[in-house]
């Protein structure tokens, strides 16, 4: 998708970066993030990044990428988790 194209129907019409919202029940609750953990004894740690979808206007077909990648990759590496 961020090539511009839709992989299922080819279509070029892609909204990019769209946010996430979950849904309490009153409404809009928080945004979607990408988190890891780690426990170290009683405390623990977190690294979140935001999470943003690529939806195609056409056909609906969507896909979630993690607006900070390295910041994730950078704590997996390190075995925080």
């Amino acid at each position: 998708m961020r090539s511009g194209a839709c992989p299922k129907c080819g279509s070029r019409e892609i909204l990019e970066g769209v946010s996430m919202n979950t849904l309490g029940e009153g409404g809009p609750a928080g945004l979607i993030a990408f988190r890891l953990e780690e426990t170290q004894g009683f405390l623990k740690k977190s690294t979140r990044v935001e999470a943003k979808a690529w939806i195609c206007g056409d056909c609906g077909y969507s896909e979630i990428y993690a607006e900070e990648p390295g910041k994730l990759a950078e704590r997996w590496r390190a075995g925080d988790r």
